[in-house]
């Protein structure tokens, strides 16, 4: 029950965040809102912000535990804008491999009993939309993604 809890808290603090973060975007202020998802990383992963971001997503989904595995979901959606602010930036090209790292992540996640919400499958129908390609992702979480509900992995979804 306290970790639930603990866990509905972030979860507030993650979309308090989201919305200073899309807001400082919104007005053309890329470095700070970069600071600000920065920040809302390590309130969400703590200690195992530095094995999130190394591991290949497979081994995230082994080595966590169930109940940690809401701090994945969570990084992944944290990436997923990310991608969207890299893309407004003056390095562009970065944003596919952030969003093909969120789309990694969400696999993972789901392949390891992580219930996705309908936002989640939303953010992955969207980050597919944006193109990164997808070919260098593991055939078990591009199996996964396609089984989750996401579109077509080998084509970008129109929108």
């Amino acid at each position: 029950m306290i970790r639930r809890d603990y866990l509905e808290r972030l979860i507030q603090q993650v979309v308090q965040a989201l919305a200073l973060v899309m807001g400082l975007r919104d007005a053309g202020d890329l470095d700070v809102a970069m600071e600000r998802l920065d920040e809302t990383k390590d309130l969400v992963l703590g200690p195992y912000r530095l094995m999130l971001e190394r591991l290949d997503p497979l081994s995230i989904s082994q080595l966590i535990g169930q109940v940690d595995l809401d701090r994945v979901r969570l990084f992944a959606l944290l990436l997923a804008e990310e991608s969207q602010l890299v893309r407004s930036s003056p390095k562009p090209e970065l944003a596919d491999s952030i969003a093909r790292h969120s789309l990694e992540l969400y696999g993972a996640c789901s392949l390891a009993g992580c219930r996705l919400q309908p936002t989640d499958l939303e953010r992955i129908a969207a980050l597919h939309a944006s193109g990164p390609d997808l070919q260098s992702i593991h055939p078990e979480l591009q199996a996964e993604l396609l089984r989750i509900g996401s579109t077509d992995l080998g084509e970008p979804a129109s929108t």
